[in-house]
């Protein structure tokens, strides 16, 4: 069975996990770690990708971005293996962990765009690399530096991630000022809605879907390269 072309529709976000090799680390500590995410800007600069969240562990990349093509989405990716590789490389690493092909969900830019944003930079959160015996795991997330959290919850500053677009109403009606914006992101990372649609975000990830609601689906199914979603199970219905 043919390998579906990989989703793209012209404007919305990205989600994207690059992942190790089973058994494997992508890095071996902090500094290595650090080197990696020095690429992300240079990368994206690079091959005209707006890069807007990340996290980063020893096991996994994920990443939230919009590309410019699906073209500029692979030559990113490809500049950053490049790099990680030629850094191991220097430190007499044993060479690449990366699994070959990453996966990626396209995520419609609203509230489905804030809740990714929060799924990708919780993710050293959520796997358990910080904050599991913190009495404020947030505060642990914020100064862990493999997460745009900080950045999001206006504690850190990080010019190289792209300003949410105008589009992204559900972030810009957080508040009217940055401060706000950023306040009401922090309190609204700490509430259960947060959390809610992870397993299908993951699922859509996985295997290579967007993340919508159904009117959205409708509105853009033309203008994507395949179908945006799983296609029922069966022969299609003829006619009549």
């Amino acid at each position: 069975m043919a390998r579906l072309a990989r989703l793209f529709i012209p404007d919305c976000p990205m989600v994207c996990a690059l992942q190790a090799m089973p058994g494997q680390a992508l890095w071996g500590g902090l500094e290595a770690m650090l080197a990696f995410k020095s690429q992300l800007p240079v990368a994206a600069r690079l091959e005209g990708v707006q890069l807007h969240a990340y996290g980063l562990v020893p096991s996994q990349v994920l990443l939230m971005l919009t590309p410019a093509s699906p073209q500029a989405l692979a030559r990113f990716m490809q500049a950053l293996r490049r790099a990680s590789l030629a850094k191991q490389r220097q430190q007499g690493g044993p060479g690449l962990a990366w699994q070959a092909r990453f996966r990626s969900a396209v995520v419609q830019p609203d509230a489905h765009a804030l809740a990714a944003s929060w799924w990708v930079c919780s993710l050293p959160a959520r796997t358990g690399l910080v904050g599991v015996q913190a009495e404020n795991p947030l505060r642990e997330l914020q100064l862990y530096p493999g997460s745009s959290y900080a950045t999001h919850a206006g504690l850190r500053a990080e010019p190289w991630l792209a300003d949410w677009p105008a589009y992204w109403s559900a972030y810009w009606a957080l508040g009217n000022t940055p401060f706000e914006r950023q306040s009401a992101y922090q309190a609204w990372c700490q509430s259960p809605t947060a959390s809610q649609g992870f397993a299908a975000l993951a699922n859509a990830v996985q295997g290579g879907w967007l993340w919508s609601d159904d009117g959205f689906y409708e509105s853009v199914k033309d203008l994507a390269n395949r179908h945006p979603r799983p296609r029922a199970a069966g022969r299609p219905v003829k006619a009549r």
